[in-house]
């Protein structure tokens, strides 16, 4: 869904009337000089987001440390894209899309927090919930 609202993106961007681009010119930030850091951001949140979509098909063919990085890549890509919307966006001044932006990095926020912090494995899921409790029952039976 992300990947095609932000296809709408660019190919909304192709027909602006105020800035003109080539069609190379969204996919190559350094083409142009209409581009500022923060639309560079925007792009390198595009590869970004292209490359952890693409690392889910490849999960079978990678081991599991290497694409556990490669899908972390998504946080980043959250923080640019959203850095990217606020700073370039004409419509990022407006309250509803302040909400939106910022309650979409809160629950972000707070599942990789509660992810960071919870049982790093299964396993170790698994023999928490098997462990008694102080007063010698089982959480889980």
């Amino acid at each position: 869904m992300a990947l095609a609202t932000t296809g709408v993106h660019v190919l909304t961007l192709l027909g602006e009337l105020f800035v003109r681009f080539d069609v190379f010119e969204p996919m190559f930030p350094s083409l142009s000089s209409n581009y500022s850091f923060t639309v560079q951001l925007g792009v390198l949140a595009v590869y970004g987001a292209l490359l952890a979509h693409k690392s889910f098909s490849r999960r079978k063919h990678i081991n599991a440390k290497p694409w556990r990085s490669l899908h972390y890549v998504a946080f980043s890509v959250l923080a640019a894209a959203l850095l990217h919307g606020l700073l370039v966006g004409s419509n990022s001044g407006t309250p509803g899309i302040q909400t939106l932006f910022i309650s979409s990095a809160a629950v972000v926020m707070a599942l990789g927090l509660l992810r960071a912090l919870g049982p790093a494995t299964r396993a170790e899921s698994r023999r928490l919930a098997q462990s008694p409790r102080p007063d010698g029952r089982m959480l889980l039976n």
